[in-house]
């Protein structure tokens, strides 16, 4: 484990550091922090937590062994590119600045990103994801979910315009009231219960 909490470290080290053992990485609250290193040589880390990195605008982790991710209350992280394997756990509440999100993983399940208003682009490629809550999210243009698995998907007062739903085929809850935006719908499961619009 490699913790250290509340630091004032701006960044951590150079280059690509061999930490094979590595499983948990720990700097809540590191406020000045703004860059995290290659973790590509950490082929064992499972969790990392940056909750409250309040420097740190940008995050691009693509490694296999993660399952849970903490950037709760880091308020000016812009962009996001997660690529995991086993990645189960995602934690962005209060991540008030974030623009784009790219998550790649086969373990999520759920999505929660209620009234993220700055958010513009939202990429997610999961078999598992089973909810995704996008209510009052004001900036959102660009969505691509897919997910064999997803059954509620919430974008209710976002702005979007269109919307494809044909690789979502176990959905049973959508919910698009206030969609003003909205021009066209695609066909709907029979199954679907939804609220729209």
């Amino acid at each position: 484990m490699f913790r250290m909490r509340d630091n004032k470290f701006r960044k951590l080290w150079d280059g690509v550091q061999n930490l094979e053992n590595l499983k948990v990485i720990d700097l809540k609250g590191s406020f000045y922090l703004n860059d995290i290193p290659d973790l590509s040589k950490a082929t064992k880390l499972e969790r990392v937590i940056l909750a409250e990195c309040h420097c740190l605008t940008q995050l691009i982790i693509s490694n296999s062994t993660l399952k849970f991710l903490d950037l709760s209350e880091c308020s000016q992280i812009e962009s996001l590119n997660v690529h995991s394997k086993y990645l189960s756990q995602l934690n962005l509440v209060g991540c008030s600045s974030l623009t784009k999100i790219s998550v790649a993983s086969d373990e999520l399940t759920e999505l929660i990103l209620d009234g993220m208003g700055n958010l513009e682009s939202l990429n997610v490629n999961t078999r598992s994801l089973e909810e995704l809550k996008l209510h009052g999210c004001s900036s959102l243009k660009e969505i691509s979910v897919a997910s064999e698995e997803i059954t509620i998907l919430d974008l209710s007062s976002t702005p979007i315009t269109s919307l494809s739903i044909s690789s979502l085929p176990k959905l049973t809850y959508l919910d698009l009231r206030n969609c003003g935006n909205l021009v066209s719908l695609p066909e709907l499961p029979s199954a679907l219960y939804g609220e729209c619009l």
